[in-house]
């Protein structure tokens, strides 16, 4: 299986990339494959090499790539096959404007 960990920004502790590097490695241990999308390493513009490939999951800690969006107004997550989790640490409400986002993931 192939998954996508996105750790798009840092935090306290840096616990997010604790987390995406975590996650990775145990999925990797158990054989998958894994890339990462590191913000602090990659240009946001690079999101786009993603675009048309397919992925057993993308992965990201409380996301805003559900508004991310193309130059043609489209969604981000609508240009790449796999389904997106979006793990929430903290309390939903401050993601709000996140989780309000009706996106469509082509399966």
């Amino acid at each position: 299986m192939n998954f996508l960990i996105f750790e798009m920004r840092t935090v306290c502790y840096n616990s997010y990339l604790y987390f995406g590097d975590s996650l990775g490695s145990a999925l990797t241990n158990l054989g998958h494959n894994v890339e990462y999308f590191k913000v602090d390493e990659n240009d946001l513009d690079e999101l786009e090499k993603y675009c048309g490939k397919h992925y057993d999951a993308l992965i990201d800690f409380n996301s805003d790539l559900p508004k991310a969006l193309m130059d043609d107004d489209s969604f981000f997550l609508d240009h790449v096959d796999a389904p997106f989790f979006d793990i929430i640490l903290d309390h939903p409400l401050y993601h709000h404007d996140s989780l309000k986002i009706n996106y469509l993931i082509s399966m």
